[in-house]
């Protein structure tokens, strides 16, 4: 049997990939929203919304015989990939011949971009410049910029509707009028005209690849001659892409 904890568009390849080929397998994911994307459960396919601790996880595969493991989570969800790994190395504790496949994409520098390790060091580095801020870092990680001088006017995000983390960035400071709800790979022209639509000066991203349009993003800043600021993606042990994740399913 798999365990597939899903948070990212690579996941949900996957995901597809287990119910189309009538793989016993069952699908972990932390919202009712990822839930909704995937498939109708069967007898062999099921999806649950649980965010699990590395003990549930080890009693999960204990009690379903789980051979396989496949952490498809979002690339910065670093806590969560460790309460997965922990998850499995207490059920092989148990004596549980359980496999652990981490996802991982390629990483391609783009040029003329200018990387930071942290929220931090972009916070640092943008209270030095002056201009409009687009963030596309997802719902969770907006309220990290917090610090920036004059946030609140500057400061214009892309989100998903949810309304009790709008409410609540609200609460801080945040600009309900300067959040785009919108989900989904935008194209270039898309990005060029929310860039000259709110005159952003600055766009802000994870390192989200292919899945993520980065090469899109990439593309409009170039073009409307702004600078891209990328959050670097944390190195993943032993990762594997997703082609070579099915053949080891």
């Amino acid at each position: 049997m798999v365990l597939l904890f899903s948070g990212s568009a690579h996941g949900n390849e996957l995901a597809n990939y287990i119910y189309n080929n009538n793989i016993d397998g069952t699908v972990c994911v932390s919202s009712q929203f990822n839930k909704m994307i995937l498939p109708e459960d069967t007898n062999n396919f099921k999806v649950i919304v649980d965010k699990m601790s590395s003990r549930k996880i080890a009693d999960f595969i204990v009690k379903n015989g789980v051979d396989k493991v496949i952490d498809a989570t979002m690339p910065y969800e670093v806590r969560e990939s460790k309460v997965i790994d922990e998850g499995v190395f207490l059920a092989r504790e148990e004596n549980c011949n359980v496999s652990l496949i981490c996802i991982d994409d390629e990483r391609e520098e783009i040029e003329d971009a200018v990387y930071f390790d942290t929220y931090e060091e972009i916070s640092n580095y943008l209270n030095t410049k002056h201009g409009n801020i687009m963030l596309t870092v997802g719902n969770n990680d907006v309220e990290k910029f917090a610090g920036i001088n004059n946030f609140s006017g500057r400061i214009y995000a892309r989100m998903v509707m949810i309304n009790s983390m709008v409410n609540s960035l609200e609460q801080k400071g945040f600009v309900k009028e300067h959040f785009i709800f919108d989900k989904g790979v935008f194209d270039v022209d898309q990005n060029i005209q929310m860039i000259r639509r709110y005159n952003i000066k600055y766009f802000v991203t994870k390192d989200t690849g292919a899945e993520g349009g980065l090469a899109q993003k990439a593309a409009a800043a170039k073009r409307t001659h702004i600078e891209l600021i990328i959050l670097r993606r944390p190195v993943i042990k032993d990762g594997v892409d997703v082609a070579t994740a099915i053949q080891m399913i």
